[in-house]
Order: structure tokens, then C-alpha cells, then sequence
């Protein structure tokens, strides 16, 4: 009779020592507080990995396939994805974000007694994608098909929003096995609000983050003192933004600091006094919840998460650009709102999204 440990296996494209996106932030915390109970033995498998980082307590295996061609899809890898699984053998595999993966993690598990756990990781997942121009484009597709195999086949799957619950009944007739939020440890930082006003964007520079719209922002505030504008994030395609980066080098009242980790982002946010968020669509940002345990309210342009924005009085929805400027005039102007909004901000965040929300999440990981 096997005696060993249950094994769960963590499966996404990166891990956050190599990819710092938040569904790859959210996947180290998961395997931190999965580890931390000593329940499991972990193993977190991905293609974009650093091979000398050494991770507490799991064992991260790299992924790769055999073709030139995989940096536009991941179905290239499913022959050594699916041999990994194989010598692993895992009782459990969490799969977080639409993609190849998700099929093979899929097919693996209905043939070997496992069970897959797909958590939604952005609205894209569940929703007609937005197609952007490119070479690579025809290989998405056939990841994206792959992948829905697996969303099909999964024995449960967690939404972020119940928004994208509502799109996952409505693409593919499934209900969400439950809704959870992202969690993140409290804030160590100290609370620092001094002047200047400092208002903040974090995101990759990539089109449907819509830089363009945060350094036009800055351009009709620049004539306005004691405000100064942070941009944070990876600097993208330089052929592409190459105008963006000369206007913004042309203004005072801007700074771009490049990618940041994690640690520096809250450090920024913790004396930061408004949140600017621009995307056309996201799935669940972990800016938004870095900037609320913060008191750091959100002035988003389209994105809310079930209309928290306005419910709880934690920022604003603006849906255009010219509601969006007045909405952080709004709070540059108006401190008690700016303070009043923070400090709401601050209380939903510790009450929804703290480590304790890891608990509903672990629930489904171990039925």
C-alpha cells in the first residue's frame, strides 16, 4: 500500500522568479501557504523558470519542449509535460490561466485518477480573446483549443469574479466550483502620505494595458504642483513606444521606473496616494488589492471586479477619458474624499483578501 505524502502539482507557463505577472505571483503564494500546512508534497512545474532559484519547501520543475516554435504556444510541450506528470504522479494538479496545459493536465487526469483544479486567471479565459496582429497568431489558437478541452474536463473550477463565473456558464455551460478572490500577505510597510501627491500606474507596456492613456494623464496635469506621476513596469516593445517614451521624458512631473519586484511596487504604493489603472480587460489585478491594503483608492478607465469600485466607495469607474480625468482631479483636490475612500479601501481589503481567504481556496484543493 502507498504510504507517501499526497502530492499536488502547481502547473502554469512561469513561475515568479523568472515571470512576474500576478497570476504567477498568486501561484508562489498558493505553494508558500500549501506548504506551510504540510498536507502536500509540492511540486510547481512551468516553462519560465530561473534554474538557480532554490524554493522553500517544493520542488520547481521546468518544462520544455523540443521546437522553435514554442515561445507562441505551449501544446509543443505536451509530450514532456505529460512524461512529468507521469513520474510525479500527483494526486491533485492546480492549473492556473487558459492555455495548453490545461488540456494536457486534463487528459493526464481523467486517465490516472487525479484531479484537476482549473482556476480562471483573466476574463480572456472565459471570453472571446482579443486578437492582436502577429506572426504566432494561427499556434495561439491551437493553444487556446487544446486548453479548452481542459476547462471542459476540469473537475473544478475557481473564478476570480463573479463576473467570470457568469461568462464560464454562458462560453461553456459550467458552473464555477466557487468565487474567490486573490490574497496577499498584510502590509509590512509603514503608511507614509506626505506631499507631493503621487498618483501610480503598474502594468507591462503592452497594448491592452493602454500606457498611452496614463502619460496623457500626466500631460494635463503636468502644469499642476505637488503632483508627480509613477509609471512601474516592464518597458515593452522600444520600437513601438518610442514616441510614448519621448513624451514622457519631456515632462517634469513623470517618472518611469522600469519592472520592479514586488517588494519595491508595495514600498511605492505604501507612499502613494492614488491608483490609475487603464486596461481594456484584466482578470483579477493584484494592483488593485496592493493599492487597497494601502488605503490607496482606484480610479480604474473599464476595469472593476463586480462593481466594487462604486459599492464600496473604494474608487471610481470612469469607462471614458474624459471621466476618468475628472475623477482624479476629483481626489488630487479633495483630500478627506481621497482619505475617507482609502481608509474604506483598506478595511475591505484586509477583510477579503488577506491569507485567511487562502482557506476557501484550499478547501476546494483538497475535496
Amino acid at each position: 500500500m502507498d504510504k507517501r505524502m499526497k502530492r499536488l502539482c502547481i502547473l502554469l507557463g512561469g513561475h515568479f522568479s523568472n515571470a512576474q505577472g500576478g497570476a504567477e505571483y498568486q501561484a508562489g503564494c498558493i505553494a508558500d501557504e500549501v506548504v506551510r500546512r504540510g498536507e502536500f508534497e509540492v511540486f510547481y512545474l512551468a516553462r519560465a523558470i530561473d534554474p538557480s532559484y532554490r524554493p522553500p519547501g517544493y520542488d520547481l520543475v521546468q518544462i520544455t519542449g523540443e521546437n522553435r516554435l514554442n515561445r507562441h504556444a505551449f501544446f509543443f510541450d505536451a509530450l514532456h509535460l505529460h512524461r512529468v506528470l507521469k513520474e510525479i504522479r500527483p494526486d491533485v494538479i492546480y492549473q492556473r490561466g487558459l492555455m495548453a496545459y490545461t488540456g494536457v493536465a486534463a487528459w493526464y487526469a481523467r486517465r490516472n485518477g487525479c484531479r484537476l483544479v482549473f482556476h480562471i486567471a483573466h476574463d480572456f479565459d472565459v471570453s472571446s480573446p482579443a486578437s492582436f496582429p502577429g506572426r504566432g497568431e494561427i499556434l495561439k489558437a491551437i493553444d487556446r483549443k487544446v486548453g479548452e478541452y481542459g476547462i471542459r474536463r476540469a473537475d473544478a473550477i475557481i473564478a476570480q469574479t463573479w463576473q467570470q463565473s457568469e461568462l464560464l456558464k454562458r462560453r461553456y455551460g459550467r458552473e464555477a466550483t466557487a468565487v474567490i478572490g486573490n490574497f496577499h500577505p498584510l502590509p509590512v510597510e509603514s503608511l507614509d502620505k506626505e506631499k507631493p501627491l503621487k498618483v501610480i500606474w503598474v502594468a507591462n507596456l503592452k497594448p491592452n494595458k493602454r500606457p498611452e492613456v496614463f502619460v496623457r494623464l500626466a500631460e494635463d496635469f503636468q502644469d499642476r504642483d505637488g503632483v508627480e506621476f509613477i509609471m512601474i513596469g516592464h518597458p515593452g516593445s522600444r520600437r513601438r513606444y518610442a514616441d510614448l517614451y519621448r513624451r514622457m521624458e519631456r515632462m517634469e512631473n513623470f517618472r518611469f521606473l522600469g519592472l520592479q519586484p514586488m517588494e519595491r511596487v508595495n514600498e511605492i504604493l505604501a507612499k502613494g496616494h492614488l491608483f490609475v489603472n487603464t486596461s481594456v480587460k484584466e482578470g483579477f489585478p493584484n494592483t488593485f488589492v496592493q493599492a487597497w491594503m494601502r488605503r490607496v483608492p482606484v480610479v480604474s478607465l473599464d476595469v472593476d471586479l463586480d462593481g466594487l469600485l462604486a459599492q464600496r466607495r473604494i474608487g471610481f469607474l470612469s469607462r471614458s477619458y474624459e471621466q476618468l480625468r475628472k475623477d482624479v482631479e476629483q481626489l488630487l483636490v479633495n483630500d478627506g474624499l481621497r482619505i475617507s475612500m482609502g481608509n474604506e479601501a483598506r478595511d475591505y481589503a484586509i477583510e477579503n483578501h488577506s491569507p485567511k481567504v487562502f482557506e476557501r481556496l484550499y478547501e476546494v484543493i483538497k475535496q
